[in-house]
């Protein structure tokens, strides 16, 4: 075998995209997961017919699976072409985190700087259709948070009004990226379409500070969606930042001079792993962690906000 298009229904037929994405959900002929990390999510998308895939959140795309892998891999399409041919087409699984992690890096530098080039552009969320959109959540927030207003925030070809907050490393408070949420053009929702919320730079480490770090001392509390960390300080807690999905939460890292940790897990069984996994490590260095669920399954912390149970 030598042919992109006989490697490419080799790999279909062993159904290696499943393999290499465990945390990806099947919707119809596509599989749905948050990025080439394999994060739970649903910003990439891979055709399960023909294995074209496409990024949402970052705007990477290719026409097979051999093209996919190599991004995963960080190795040209040659050498993926090699790796998924003959007798190895049964054999390759799903790679190393911390290769992909170090395979992923060499694009992050372009995506932050657009990223950086959107927040630059963003205005003010006073009076917008953010500023409206997070009333409707039940939520207030503070002129100095990282969030903004695009009127015209790019997503693929095309452009919707958005709120943007803007992503910094959880350890160095380096920017990183934004995080994008499409909103309807009156701000009384998010977009009509899937998904309506990406992350475009670099999502590993990343975090929304809600509490800039002159507020945090010993303690802090983190939660997975920006929503629900503006929720968790409505009702009275602070200093809080968002992690911005379950793989935030599982792998934010511990963090010098922070001796106590809480974690506001969504009440799902997503929410709840990532809330045990992230604690045991905190906990094996010799840091407190606490994890508060909201009381209702299948809920979180908005869901309380809004409906008014703890």
């Amino acid at each position: 075998m030598n042919s992109f298009h006989d490697a490419n229904i080799a790999a279909l037929s062993a159904g290696l995209a499943s393999q290499w994405f465990p945390n990806a959900r099947l919707y119809g002929q596509s599989l749905r997961v948050g990025n080439l990390a394999g994060d739970k999510g649903e910003s990439l998308w891979i055709c399960r017919r023909t294995g074209a895939w496409k990024d949402h959140a970052t705007g990477e795309g290719g026409s097979d699976l051999i093209s996919l892998y190599a991004a995963m891999r960080g190795i040209g399409q040659g050498e993926a072409l090699k790796a998924l041919s003959g007798a190895e087409v049964q054999t390759i699984h799903s790679p190393p985190a911390e290769r992909i992690k170090k395979a992923t890096a060499p694009d992050d530098t372009a995506k932050i700087s657009f990223a950086l080039h959107l927040w630059a552009q963003s205005q003010n969320i006073a009076e917008t259709p953010a500023a409206r959109y997070l009333r409707s959540r039940g939520l207030t927030y503070a002129p100095d948070m990282p969030l903004k207003y695009h009127p015209a925030c790019p997503r693929g070809k095309e452009k919707y009004p958005a709120m943007l907050a803007l992503m910094t490393d959880a350890e160095t408070n380096k920017p990183c990226g934004v995080h994008r949420t499409f909103l309807s053009p009156d701000g009384t929702g998010k977009a009509d379409f899937k998904p309506n919320k990406m992350m475009l730079g670099r999502a590993a480490n990343a975090v929304i500070r809600l509490t800039p770090d002159v507020e945090v001392t010993c303690g802090l509390g983190i939660v997975e969606g920006i929503e629900n960390g503006l929720s968790i300080l409505c009702i009275g807690w602070s200093p809080v930042w968002a992690a911005l999905s379950s793989g935030g939460i599982a792998h934010f890292p511990v963090l010098s001079g922070i001796e106590s940790l809480t974690i506001f897990a969504d009440h799902d069984k997503a929410g709840q792993d990532a809330a045990k996994k992230c604690a045991r490590r905190w906990t094996r260095a010799g840091r407190e962690v606490t994890i508060r669920t909201p009381s209702k399954s299948g809920t979180d912390w908005n869901d309380t906000v809004l409906g008014g149970t703890p």
